[in-house]
């Protein structure tokens, strides 16, 4: 996989700060939202799945904030 550098996105560094959630706030937020396993699974397999499509995704999003201006 190739790595963008995106700017202004840090994560993963020291740069970005913890999360001021806990891990019990964070499974109440997965209940609220019906996070579930699969849902979860589906996440981490999407990094490998989406790769080389990143820079199509982006260009499509732009796309969509540009025309809400």
């Amino acid at each position: 996989m190739s790595t963008t550098s995106i700017p202004g996105y840090s994560y993963g560094t020291t740069a970005v700060p913890r999360s001021p959630l806990d891990l019990d706030e964070l499974e109440q937020l997965k209940q609220v939202v019906s996070l579930q396993e699969d849902d979860l699974a589906a996440l981490r397999r999407s990094r490998t799945i989406l790769a080389d499509q990143v820079e199509a995704i982006f260009d499509v999003w732009y796309g969509f904030v540009a025309e809400t201006r």
